[in-house]
């Protein structure tokens, strides 16, 4: 008889065991693929602050002077879907007025990205604010410096404490624990194209450069 007792209890708690791991199983198989947002930007979005160039001639210098002389525009992005823009590309030049630097008009030419709220971050390479620029298939996780404006492009000026310039790739942006990318592509006349981004929404998850689901 106690032998039976023991033999339905010991079923009874095999049951009990075997249903709690098949639940807890099916749970993180339902919830275990990330989450990924992705836009391709159709038209692509091109910004450029130069519309045309001049030539200013010295006698005893020269030097290529944008028109107009002063400009900066601006383009709000939107990675995680809630209607709400989380970061701003600037696409700005203009014309050092700081002191003496040269007999020639000298100017700055500037594209950045800044998060527009304290928990919007843009992955650094660790030189004061320059962005850091990945290629693609590359994996972007919470495991980067981090910074609240990333230099994509700093150039000309008058003692610059640093300068940033790229070509084409990805630059990692991130919101509270989760991550995406930014495809971009740099044009002529101080410009930039937004190609495509992406966002995962898992949190404490990463994401590769170019994944789209």
């Amino acid at each position: 008889m106690n032998m039976l007792l023991n033999m339905k209890n010991n079923y009874f708690w095999y049951l009990l065991f075997t249903g709690i791991l098949l639940f807890s199983c099916n749970k993180k198989e339902g919830n275990g693929k990330d989450q990924i947002l992705y836009k391709s930007f159709s038209p692509i979005i091109d910004i450029q602050s130069v519309r045309y160039d001049t030539v200013q001639n010295h006698t005893i210098c020269s030097v290529v002077v944008p028109v107009p002389s002063d400009s900066s525009i601006s383009y709000d992005l939107d990675l995680n879907d809630d209607q709400t823009a989380d970061f701003r590309l600037v696409v700005a030049h203009s014309e050092y007025n700081g002191g003496y630097c040269g007999h020639c008009s000298v100017f700055t030419y500037n594209i950045y990205v800044t998060g527009l709220s304290e928990e919007n971050k843009i992955a650094n390479s660790g030189d004061y604010s320059v962005a850091r620029i990945f290629n693609e298939s590359a994996v972007i996780d919470l495991n980067n410096n981090w910074s609240s404006r990333g230099d994509l492009l700093l150039q000309g000026g008058c003692a610059l404490p640093v300068s940033a310039s790229f070509e084409e790739g990805y630059f990692g942006v991130r919101i509270k624990d989760a991550v995406g990318y930014i495809k971009i592509k740099r044009l002529d006349k101080n410009g930039i194209r937004i190609i495509e981004q992406g966002f995962n929404k898992t949190k404490n998850s990463g994401i590769i450069c170019g994944q789209q689901e």
